[in-house]
């Protein structure tokens, strides 16, 4: 499946009647960017790094209707659902299968007309700032024991206790690389300690009933949330002297933690193009 989802949760199906991507292989390209130092007198250059700091698509979409009020009413819908995204500067997503790309639809550019069958293609440019690909999967566990997939929850699933006094499960990073996650810590909790495979997030800090813990390896952001929905910057109270936003690795993950708090962490895979099996 393919669709547009603005920033106020809007959808518009881009693979059925009335509108249709032309050509889906578009959304498939990829390009990175180098740097390189030129080495003369050895004739050659030498690689410094590769980067993106954005991508551009451009697609063609396929407009039909059977009269022309349906005709003017898909384009007025195609222009307000992607203009707000420009206007409020939030970027919407373009979803592929199970996987999203936030950017903002910034042309729309309408082409050969049929005022009988009431058709038109329509140019258009995608600008994404963050040129990933994005798909998630949210592990859930809990202090009594049942962990969970996508949400999805298994009772009976009893993780592991070690003699360190750990309570152990495992997640799976389905991605070719390390991969960013969020990480939700429900209180009451003290001191929570959690360790993904060989990495360990640790934060010196209280959370009572109903308070929660977000933690944002993407951001480099860690937040508490109170009961009446206040914010509060956690950064400080980390874990000193490592890198605490380590990305989990590829594979299978064991997950140890006390036991005796509940948390989520959700798995951020960044692609540089989307799983060719999402649609095709």
């Amino acid at each position: 499946m393919i669709y547009y989802e603005n920033s106020n949760k809007i959808k518009l199906n881009l693979d059925e009647w009335p509108v249709v991507v032309e050509d889906i292989t578009t959304l498939f390209g990829k390009e990175w960017k180098h740097e390189a130092t030129e080495n003369v007198n050895a004739n050659r250059k030498k690689l410094e790094r590769f980067y993106r700091t954005g991508a551009s698509k451009k697609i063609t979409l396929q407009v039909y209707a059977d009269t022309k009020a349906e005709f003017d009413e898909m384009l007025d819908r195609l222009n307000e659902i992607t203009d707000i995204d420009i206007i409020e500067q939030k970027p919407g997503k373009l979803w592929v299968g199970d996987y999203y790309l936030e950017c903002f639809i910034t042309e729309l550019d309408p082409k050969d007309y049929d005022d009988i069958f009431y058709t038109v293609d329509v140019d258009a440019t995608i600008e994404a700032f963050t040129p990933y690909w994005i798909n998630k999967s949210t592990y859930t566990f809990h202090s009594y024991g049942i962990a969970s997939n996508y949400n999805k929850r298994y009772p009976g699933r009893y993780p592991y206790r070690y003699a360190n006094g750990l309570t152990s499960n495992y997640l799976v990073n389905p991605n070719y690389t390390p991969s960013n996650f969020q990480m939700i810590i429900y209180g009451p909790v003290v001191n929570p300690q959690i360790a993904v495979g060989i990495n360990t997030y640790l934060v010196n800090i209280v959370l009572e009933e109903g308070e929660y813990l977000l933690i944002d390896s993407r951001n480099k952001t860690i937040t508490k949330f109170l009961k009446n929905g206040e914010k509060v910057n956690a950064y400080h109270n980390r874990q000193k002297g490592k890198e605490f936003f380590e990305k989990i690795r590829t594979g299978r993950q064991m997950v140890q933690w006390t036991g005796k708090f509940d948390f989520d962490i959700t798995v951020i895979e960044e692609r540089s193009i989307p799983k060719w099996k999402a649609v095709l």
